[in-house]
């Protein structure tokens, strides 16, 4: 079973799906697929922490001034063109790697040392997270010690995958042709 949750909720959440309830799913076999946006509660943030998954401060942005797409972008260079090829084998088939690159616009995170936690997509060494009206640069999270896609496997091979983003979901990002300024 997986059950899939965009995790921009409100802070209160009913019973169902409280961090407990969602642990205890894991605990019986249940795969969760967790989409946190740059503006999730610190709820979710909490229950990411459970799995040595450190989501960045609440309303940072990945940003990229070299890797970002010219199209998608509002001039915050927050639209990041993430190729495939660098994805392990065992997570996208060989054909799905060699496809086109994906936009991304959202939160990064840091994942811990846990043999069971594995980092899916990475992002540039030139990618950085801060908030994006200030502009302050919190190189808490950047380059290669950041991820925006996560995956940690239970003991009992149940899944909690996390994504830093829920416009990676959405039909528009999925169509968006990709432009950067290496293709100009």
């Amino acid at each position: 079973m997986l059950l899939v949750l965009t995790c921009n909720l409100p802070v209160a959440l009913p019973v169902e799906l409280s961090p407990q309830r969602l642990s205890s799913l894991v605990n019986s076999g249940t795969n969760l697929l967790l989409a946190l946006p740059p503006d999730s509660s610190e709820t979710w943030r909490d229950f990411a922490r459970e799995f040595e998954v450190d989501i960045d401060d609440r309303g940072t942005q990945a940003i990229d001034h070299f890797a970002f797409d010219l199209d998608a972008d509002d001039g915050s260079h927050t639209s990041l063109v993430l190729p495939l090829s660098d994805v392990p084998s065992p997570y996208l088939s060989p054909s799905t790697r060699n496809g086109p690159p994906i936009i991304f616009r959202g939160a990064l995170h840091s994942t811990g040392r846990s043999p069971l936690l594995n980092p899916i997509l990475s992002v540039p060494s030139t990618t950085y997270s801060a908030h994006v009206e200030s502009q302050l640069e919190d190189l808490r999270s950047y380059g290669a010690h950041s991820t925006v896609v996560s995956a940690f496997q239970a003991r009992n091979n149940a899944r909690v995958t996390f994504v830093g983003s829920t416009d990676l979901f959405t039909d528009d990002s999925a169509r968006l042709p990709v432009r950067t300024l290496h293709q100009t």
